[in-house]
């Protein structure tokens, strides 16, 4: 509004009940992909986010990702690569979440074929340094409808 910018939305929804069809040239995802816990979620969330892009229209994604020394939001080393509820007696014992069960972190392979399988093409995938990675940074992915 500042800069008399008109043409403009934003809109902040539920991915799983999103239900926009090609109303949008840019879709956004900030690290919400990683609360998708099944890959069955995962699927239907990046369908969504590619069914709300125009055709043409970016889709733009942040997110944790698994092959990460720490997991990003406990900063406990290695946790994501415990059974699950070997992480649910663990995570709430360093008193950082009370579960893990509602947190999957996607590997970069599942999320590309994850936004291929729904039309979209990956234009870019921004990765944090070696050193970023490791301490749980995340990954940036963008892609085309």
């Amino acid at each position: 509004a500042d800069l008399g910018l008109t043409n403009i939305e934003f809109a902040a929804q539920d991915v799983l009940e999103l239900r926009a069809e090609a109303a949008y040239d840019l879709v956004m995802g900030c690290n919400m992909l990683n609360f998708m816990n099944t890959p069955d979620k995962l699927a239907r969330a990046c369908a969504n986010l590619c069914r709300a892009a125009r055709p043409g229209g970016l889709i733009a994604v942040q997110t944790p990702h698994f092959w990460t020394l720490f997991e990003p939001f406990t900063r406990i080393p290695l946790l994501q690569f415990l059974p699950i509820g070997l992480q649910d007696r663990i995570a709430p014992a360093r008193a950082k979440r009370p579960l893990m069960t509602d947190n999957r972190l996607p590997s970069l392979g599942e999320l590309e074929r994850a936004f291929s399988s729904c039309g979209a093409r990956v234009l870019a995938v921004h990765r944090p340094s070696r050193l970023r990675r490791w301490l749980g940074y995340p990954v940036i992915l963008w892609a085309r409808r």
